[in-house]
């Protein structure tokens, strides 16, 4: 982590003589940015260590009050001081230390912290109101008060460890809705305000960085910190406040993301995270609630339990005392029911339902509003039998109407209506999408593949080059069309690479023109190889036809291993967008974000090349995929975090 660099530490200024030098060189070096109505600090600077105070979210010397549902994403600590109240109703997501040898430790490691920032140099000079003005990375000094009044932006000008360093004489003081923003990869774990005396953050601000505070804070009603809270010697104070000092939620399961609506009590936006892989044993938890709006863990209905939770068959409350007994895939995607307050996810279960007492694939189902399990469909039954194709897993869904669509192992496509949560007739349809990972004594197992609907088809891509698929073969590309309950006429079968190192292309969207309609589809293979992921594209008719401009050229080559998994699209500054999970197993791309935008054809203006997270797990996050609104998108992956993306500017923090 970025607070953790050991840096070093320069000596107060002591002598008359050597402050006046020192303010003449601070002055020189400011006067070209202040020339232009813009201070600039050019020296690149290292992050300040706050030691043990980095778990920190709040942390004060004498008292920490609250009043109202504040949540602290972090830990809270006093010392010398032993009175923290107002939890509850304020939550802590870490642990609260007050008067304890580790709130001891880290008020040492704050005031260590706070030196080494005051006495950072070379500075550029600033004073008054920073709203409206533009920072880029660097140390900036006012021998007295600083405001923030409108938006005052910090410009990483595209570096993830770009530093800023505000230092202060005495106080700092934000107005109402006021908003301290980061563009172009600034994060707010390396931005730092050193303030002599007291900071007063107004209501409904939005404030980035650590406040390393002299004496005291007050963060009135309404105030969003992303960051920490860090007084020496006084007090701190909260009021209904959202403190976030650590990037990304830990959610403990690897899996993909769906974004619900609550209504009624404690609504609002949750992100639920439901893990994958057939072959994690069915008793292990496997779904995640984070409030997106607090980041924090989404409180249990029931008060008894802790996320994540199992998933059983059974219609069961989520903290069931029962263990789980139902599997996920690799790809999940998710399908809601008509009334929205549910959704179903593709599983496998062991468990014996009449008609298929060994076990079958199917819907799973979860209602979200109420945090329950609902009933199981099963679909298919599980088969175990040597020298044929076996049902051991599946791939989907996907929607088409009110009716629901997968792919065991086998190569059948599975249908559910949504609407009476019944199989539909006849299924599982023969379909020509060849078989994977269906060799006997696999099972419970992934089906290696992922699904899109297009212009009202279904589109499967299936991989099975390994020795777990009875007839192995490189990836393809196959449709079936609901309407006739067959394998599209003249589709065939598409093959998406042949050349050594090719490797799984989980990644089937639509192929849109610039008006934003969809023409056709397109698939993305990864590379076992160093080489970039190809990209193959269709029209409706099954023939070849090129890439839009631009699309493969957003995939960069370099690392082994590419895992590109289905894009989020979203209409963002009147574009029409794809965010597309990407990474590769040798961590070259630890976790990455890449935008194309179909309507200017083009990599997304704006928005970074393949767009890590470095604030979250040191960028380590292994995207699997995204959900979200225009204003932000939630991300999981395999490291098991659940994160954020400006989906306009690409920043840690919406």
């Amino acid at each position: 982590m970025a607070n953790d660099i050991q840096i070093a530490r320069k000596p107060p200024r002591h002598s008359f003589l050597t402050a006046g030098i020192a303010a003449c060189i601070l002055l020189l070096t400011a006067m070209p940015a202040l020339a232009i109505g813009r201070p600039h600090a050019r020296a690149a600077q290292a992050p300040v260590n706050l030691g043990t105070a980095a778990s920190f979210g709040v942390l004060a010397g004498s008292t920490v009050t609250n009043t109202g549902p504040t949540v602290v994403k972090g830990d809270v600590g006093l010392s010398p001081g032993t009175a923290v109240t107002g939890f509850p109703p304020g939550t802590v997501t870490g642990t609260i230390h007050a008067a304890d040898a580790v709130a001891a430790q880290a008020q040492s490691d704050l005031t260590a912290a706070y030196n080494d920032a005051a006495t950072r140099g070379l500075a550029a000079l600033v004073s008054g109101d920073l709203g409206g003005q533009t920072l880029t990375p660097g140390v900036y000094h006012s021998a007295s008060s600083l405001g923030v009044t409108g938006t005052l932006t910090l410009d990483g000008q595209g570096d993830p460890n770009a530093v800023f360093i505000i230092q202060m004489g005495s106080t700092l003081t934000t107005a109402s809705n006021s908003v301290v923003k980061l563009i172009n990869r600034a994060q707010a774990a390396n931005v730092f305000w050193q303030v002599g005396s007291s900071a007063t953050l107004g209501t409904n601000s939005t404030f980035s960085g650590t406040i390393l505070a002299l004496t005291s804070i007050t963060v009135t009603t309404g105030v969003k910190i992303f960051g920490r809270a860090l007084a020496r010697n006084g007090a701190v104070t909260l009021d209904t406040n959202v403190i976030i000092a650590e990037a990304g939620e830990r959610t403990n399961i690897d899996g993909f993301p769906y974004l619900y609506n609550q209504t009624g009590a404690g609504g609002g936006l949750k992100v639920w995270v439901i893990g994958h892989h057939g072959s994690v044993p069915m008793t292990a938890p496997k779904i995640f609630c984070t409030d997106a709006a607090t980041q924090a863990p989404c409180p249990d209905m029931n008060g008894t339990k802790t996320w994540p939770m199992p998933l059983n068959t059974q219609p069961l409350p989520l903290d069931t005392n029962s263990p789980g007994d139902i599997a996920t895939t690799e790809v999940l995607q998710f399908v809601p029911d008509p009334s929205g307050t549910r959704i179903f996810y593709p599983a496998v279960t062991t468990t014996s339902f009449p008609g298929f007492p060994s076990g079958s694939v199917g819907a799973g189902c979860v209602d979200l509003q109420n945090q329950l399990n609902c009933a199981y469909t099963p679909l298919a039954a599980l088969t175990n039998t040597p020298g044929q194709s076996n049902v051991n897993g599946l791939a989907g869904f996907v929607s088409v109407g009110t009716n629901l669509y997968g792919t065991t192992t086998s190569g059948q496509e599975l249908c559910m209506s949504t609407a009476t949560l019944t199989p539909c007739p006849g299924q599982p349809y023969a379909s020509n999408t060849p078989p994977n990972t269906d060799r006997a004594g696999l099972g419970p197992r992934d089906f290696i593949g992922s699904k899109a609907t297009v212009g009202g088809r279904v589109y499967t891509a299936s991989n099975g080059p390994d020795s777990s698929t009875t007839s192995p073969h490189p990836p393809t590309l196959t449709c079936f069309d609901p309407g006739t309950k067959t394998s599209c006429a003249a589709w065939g079968v598409k093959v998406l690479g042949t050349a050594p190192g090719t490797y799984v292309a989980t990644a089937v969207f639509p192929d849109y023109d610039t008006g934003g309609t969809a023409v056709g589809v397109c698939a993305v293979t990864g590379k076992f190889s160093t080489q970039k992921p190809t990209v193959n594209c269709y029209d409706f008719t099954g023939a070849v036809v090129t890439p839009p401009p631009g699309l493969a050229d957003v995939f960069p080559s370099g690392g082994t291993g590419s895992v590109i998994f289905p894009p989020l699209n979203l209409t963002v500054g009147g574009g029409l967008r794809s965010y597309l999970p990407f990474y590769t197993q040798d961590n070259v791309y630890p976790g990455n974000t890449i935008c194309y935008d179909w309507t200017v054809q083009a990599a997304c203006p704006g928005f970074p090349s393949v767009n890590g997270h470095p604030s979250v797990n040191g960028g380590d996050t292994h995207d699997y995929g995204y959900v979200g609104t225009t204003a932000c998108l939630y991300g999981t992956g395999d490291r098991r975090y659940l994160f954020d993306v400006d989906p306009v500017t690409g920043a840690g923090e919406c």
